[in-house]
């Protein structure tokens, strides 16, 4: 055996001593790790299988991408099982779409209706238009309907949904303030004027608060100042805090806080989009610009291209106001030199 033969040989033995002593550190290091870990892994199993268990975890059975309708709410998949189905849940579905969309009409509770959809002039929105601005998340709606529908809290054997129940103790409730529209339309000889009563909303009561909106009047003009519209417009908003509807809901029905933190998280598990059931119109409210303050002649604008794009026409508006008090600012160009209605362009 040369020199060279030897030389390698004792690299190759080296190598081999080094790995087995690189194996032994990492084994050692990962048995320790596993010690303090095992505990946590353990722990989030046993949530997982008791939520599994008292609460069916949703899952998809089809239909649009990230739609609700394509989520089982009390269906089990379990063999067996024939109480519930998959339709079911499609039409409980369609159910909390139809309430959070249009409330509820009742003589007995009229603070739950939001009006007329119809407008009585293009430039005033109509009732519905202003209520949908407070209009409940349907997630929400799914979720406390799936707690308090379960049949641990009902009978004990059979599922129990009742989405207008959970409507009425959830849903957005309005007063409403009487309030007159005039439009005057000027010819090359004379001038006619109409009045329209275009009720607005006063007072709404959601999840947490109650907001109560001030008016001031506004004289704008159209058609090249042939038209005079005087209306009345949202000026300001006061927001109290009151009782917690759904965590009054929950104690009702002898349960705890972490009941409701649990309707919730089951909330963003049926709608990727929701993030707070407290969001309404509140964050409209909450800068003093609410929906019935935006021009009419421009919602069916936004909303085409909130249809087009997928995104909330509320954010267009809001797009709008701040960038050039809708289209009212004087220059229409910004200091930085951006133009346009949304200042967008260059």
């Amino acid at each position: 055996m040369n020199g060279q033969q030897v030389k390698e040989m004792a690299k190759a033995v080296l190598k081999s001593i080094i790995q087995k002593l690189l194996f032994k550190v990492l084994k050692a290091i990962l048995l320790k790790v596993l010690a303090y870990i095992s505990p946590v892994l353990i722990l989030i199993i046993v949530v997982v299988l008791l939520f599994a268990a008292f609460f069916d975890l949703p899952f998809s059975f089809g239909g649009d991408e990230g739609g609700g309708s394509d989520i089982a709410y009390f269906t089990t998949g379990v063999e067996g099982d024939d109480e519930w189905n998959l339709d079911m849940d499609k039409d409980l579905y369609n159910q909390y779409i139809t309430l959070v969309d249009n409330g509820i009409e009742d003589k007995k509770e009229p603070d739950l209706s939001f009006g007329a959809k119809k407008r009585k002039t293009k430039y005033q929105l109509s009732e519905f238009e202003q209520a949908e601005t407070y209009k409940l998340s349907w997630a929400v709606l799914a979720a406390t309907d799936r707690v308090f529908g379960d049949p641990t809290l009902t009978d004990k054997v059979h599922r129990k949904p009742n989405p207008e129940e959970m409507y009425r103790a959830l849903g957005p409730r309005f007063q409403w303030k009487s309030s007159t529209t005039t439009v005057t339309v000027c010819g090359k000889d004379s001038c006619s004027t109409t009045s329209y009563e275009t009720p607005l909303i006063s007072v709404v009561s959601e999840f947490k608060q109650k907001t109560v909106l001030t008016y001031k009047q506004v004289t704008e003009k159209h058609n090249n100042g042939k038209t005079t519209v005087v209306r009345e417009v949202v000026s300001g908003s006061k927001i109290t805090s009151q009782a917690n509807k759904l965590l009054s809901l929950v104690y009702d029905h002898g349960l705890t806080l972490s009941d409701e933190q649990f309707i919730i998280e089951l909330s963003k598990a049926y709608d990727s989009s929701f993030m707070n059931y407290e969001l309404g119109g509140d964050y409209l409210v909450d800068t003093g610009y609410v929906n019935s303050a935006i021009p009419a002649a421009y919602i069916p604008i936004y909303k085409a291209a909130a249809k087009k794009y997928g995104i909330s026409w509320y954010y267009l508006a809001a797009i709008h106001y701040q960038e050039t008090r809708f289209s009212t600012d004087p220059t229409m160009v910004s200091s930085a030199g951006a133009i346009g209605h949304m200042q967008v362009r260059p």
